[in-house]
């Protein structure tokens, strides 16, 4: 829990550079920034002693994750966590041309900027249950991480709508919606219908990963750590969504169903 919440604090601190500071509308030195970052991750040794203070706290943060994790994750880790910089790209070239992304752009850059593989990853951390590689890749797995990172992205833009509508950042996908046609109230409906809609398919999906445990033969140790898997997946889904409502100061239920109605 502790390496999974220095990964959560470190993340929101570097998101916010490229967000609410100058940087995130300038690509030429915010893709200097990222290609540089990329390299520590991946070649930390290659890289110059003279790194910025957020290429060290996630150099070391990966090193802290090896000592806990396989080889194998790691490198998915970092593949994902190359998914978030890719993704941040966009968004920041996106606010440039914004007329350019469609509302299924958006919502892959959402995908990669907000939900995050590389934060699903962290589940795993959390729990102290590692995904065999046969288990991580059947298609109930993949689904369910895809849920986790799909609802922690529509629950966030739900909550944060009023903050980007007063900075005038348009990456949220209400306002995607909302310039393809519909009106706000009816993207607030939309968002919420598909959060219903995802958090009813996970609670379908948990029921059959006894069968999938039986076909794939896993040990009694390793069933116990996919049902922890699951449980620390809808507690996080859970958690998401009442901790980004109250920091949004929302004033309906605590499963954020929505920022107030403008007057």
């Amino acid at each position: 829990m502790i390496l999974a919440d220095k990964w959560i604090s470190l993340g929101i601190l570097l998101d916010d550079q490229f967000d609410s500071a100058p940087l995130g509308r300038k690509p030429g030195p915010a893709a200097a920034v990222l290609n540089h970052m990329n390299a520590a991750i991946e070649e930390p040794r290659s890289v110059s002693d003279r790194l910025h203070p957020f290429e060290v706290a996630m150099v070391d943060l990966l090193s802290d994750l090896a000592a806990v994790m396989s080889p194998v994750w790691m490198r998915r880790h970092r593949h994902h966590i190359t998914l978030w910089w890719m993704g941040v790209a966009q968004a920041i070239i996106h606010r440039t041309r914004p007329d350019t992304a469609a509302v299924e752009q958006r919502r892959r850059i959402r995908r990669k900027t907000v939900g995050m593989d590389g934060l699903s990853d962290l589940l795993e951390v959390a729990c102290g249950f590692e995904l065999p590689l046969a288990l991580y890749a059947m298609d109930e797995i993949q689904r369910m991480r895809q849920i986790v990172v799909d609802m922690t992205f529509y629950q966030n833009d739900m909550c944060s709508l009023d903050h980007e509508i007063a900075s005038g950042c348009d990456d949220n996908i209400l306002l995607a919606w909302e310039a393809d046609g519909n009106t706000l109230q009816q993207s607030i409906k939309l968002v919420k219908g598909h959060i219903t809609k995802l958090a009813d398919e996970f609670v379908t999906l948990t029921t059959l990963l006894p069968t999938l445990a039986q076909e794939l033969e896993l040990t009694e140790r390793q069933r116990g750590g996919l049902h922890r898997w699951a449980d620390t997946c809808a507690l996080y889904s859970s958690g998401a969504g009442h901790s980004q409502a109250i920091c949004g100061a929302l004033h309906e239920s605590a499963i954020c169903h929505g920022p107030r109605s403008p007057s």
